[in-house]
C-alpha cells in the first residue's frame, strides 16, 4: 500500500551553507517514520523527488535537507515561511536503522549526512545503547553541515574530514575517508556501516571493507549527490 501525501507549511528555513537549506515543515499530524527512511517532495502533481528524514519520529514536524542542484532543488529553495508543499512517505531505504544493532560507524560525504541526522538524533533522545562512530567527510571546514550540533553529541565518536585544504587551525583528519582511517578512530569489530555520499566514494569504500573481511550485508550505502 503506497504512503499517503500530506500538505505541510514551512515552518523554518535554515541556511546551512550558501547552496544547503534545512526545511522545517509542519502540520497537525505526527509523522512517523524509522530513520533512515525518505519521502517523496512533490511539485505541480508531476514533479517529484525523494528526500531523507532529518529529525527524529512522532513530532508534527520533519526537516529536510538538500543541496542546491538543479530545477527541482531550486525552487525548493526559493521556499519561504508559511508556503505549502506536498509529502508522501515514508518509504523504506537501505539506510533504515536498526535499534537492534551494538556498533553502527556512520560515514558521510557532503549533504550525505543528512539521513545519518535521523539516526544520531534517535540514538540520543531514546538513549539507545549502542556504539556509535560518524566519520563525516567534506571539500572544506566551512561545508561541514550541522558541526555545532554535532559537536555536542559527547556520547558519540565523531571524527570530520577534508580534502581541499589544510587550513592552519584544523584539528581533524586530511583527505578522503579509508579503512585505515576507520580502524585509526574506531573499532570495526561486529560493526554495521551506514555510508550515504557521492556513488564513488560510496563504492570506493565498500571495496576496501570487503577486501578487509567485512560482509556486504553489514554495509548499508545510498547514493547522495
Amino acid at each position: 500500500m503506497q504512503p499517503k501525501s500530506e500538505i505541510f507549511s514551512v515552518k523554518e528555513v535554515i541556511y546551512r551553507t550558501i547552496n544547503v537549506k534545512s526545511l522545517i515543515l509542519e502540520n497537525n499530524r505526527k509523522t512517523e517514520f524509522t530513520p533512515g527512511q525518505y519521502c517523496f517532495v512533490m511539485m505541480d502533481k508531476k514533479l517529484k523527488r525523494p528526500l531523507s528524514y532529518c529529525g527524529v519520529s512522532g513530532e508534527n514536524k520533519i526537516e529536510l535537507t538538500f543541496k542546491k542542484t538543479g530545477y527541482f532543488t531550486g525552487r525548493l529553495f526559493e521556499l519561504k515561511k508559511n508556503d505549502k508543499l506536498e509529502i508522501q512517505g515514508p518509504y523504506g531505504g537501505p539506510l533504515t536503522f536498526d535499534e537492534s544493532y551494538k556498533n553502527i560507524i556512520l560515514i558521510a560525504g557532503g549533504v550525505g549526512i543528512a539521513p545519518l541526522m535521523s539516526i544520531l538524533r534517535t540514538v540520543k533522545k531514546k538513549n539507545i545503547k549502542i556504539k556509535v562512530s560518524l566519520f563525516y567527510s567534506n571539500k572544506t571546514k566551512e561545508d561541514i553541515l550541522y558541526k555545532d550540533e554535532l559537536d555536542s553529541y559527547n556520547k558519540f565518536n565523531i571524527i570530520y574530514t577534508i580534502t581541499k585544504e589544510t587550513p592552519n587551525d584544523w584539528k581533524g583528519e586530511l583527505g578522503r575517508v579509508t579503512l585505515e582511517m576507520i580502524k585509526k578512530h574506531s573499532d570495526i569489530k561486529d560493526a554495521v556501516f551506514y555510508i550515504c555520499g557521492p556513488r564513488e566514494m560510496n563504492e570506493n569504500l565498500v571495496n576496501q571493507l570487503m577486501s578487509d573481511g567485512i560482509e556486504r550485508k553489514n554495509i548499508r550505502t545510498e547514493n547522495w549527490v
